[in-house]
């Protein structure tokens, strides 16, 4: 192997072994950045049972477009980690991915009450990666509640990153509504004033939703 041949193989494996740990790096500070938002989210996921679909459809319950899907989906988790660092989730919890929700509301479901501080939600997102980026959030005072003679339900829970909203109606035994959500300042610090978005739909069986943990 000549001089130029020599130098050429070394310097192709300096790339190699130099480039190598920044592609592992990457999918790390994927899970370096998670923040507040995922303090405890273990526990919580466990006394709250995350297994509730966000489908991504519109008011008329039609799908959104994809794009717009996956916008709202950066936007939700852009407070706990980089965007670049979400890939594609499923708008109906298919194929292992998409974005999952838990929350207990601790409210009697016969009762009009404001939303008490205990009350809390976790969201799952999912994406091809092994490990979902977790938020964790409580309810906050004058965070809404339920009226019981309309069966309506707004409730929002917070954190200084922002906020995720529950609402909806309650029908018989199930709870039939939309998460909504709020980012004001992304993992990096910068502001969000995109304001609040509407993520998609969710149903849930209502006694399950106002259980406590």
């Amino acid at each position: 192997m000549n001089t130029l041949l020599k130098t050429t193989f070394v310097l192709a494996l300096m790339v190699c072994l130099t480039g190598c740990p920044a592609n592992k790096k990457k999918s790390g500070a994927r899970f370096e950045d998670r923040g507040a938002r995922a303090a405890g989210v273990t526990q919580r996921q466990a006394q709250v049972g995350v297994t509730t679909v966000v489908y991504g459809v519109d008011q008329n319950g039609q799908y959104r477009d994809h794009n717009s899907w996956m916008s709202s989906v950066r936007r939700l988790i852009s407070a706990s980690i980089g965007e670049e660092y979400i890939q594609d989730v499923s708008q109906d919890g298919t194929n292992k991915t998409g974005v999952f929700l838990g929350a207990k509301l601790c409210m009697n479901r016969y009762q009009t009450q404001a939303a008490p501080t205990q009350a809390m939600v976790v969201v799952q997102v999912y994406d091809q990666y092994d490990v979902p980026v977790p938020i964790y959030l409580n309810a906050v005072a004058n965070g809404g509640g339920y009226n019981a003679s309309t069966g309506q339900v707004n409730v929002t829970f917070a954190d200084n990153y922002g906020s995720i909203r529950l609402v909806g109606q309650v029908s018989g035994a199930n709870f039939s509504g939309w998460m909504q959500f709020d980012t004001k300042v992304r993992a990096n610090g910068d502001r969000d004033n995109y304001g609040i978005e509407t993520l998609g739909a969710v149903y849930m069986n209502a006694d399950q939703l106002f259980s406590c943990y």
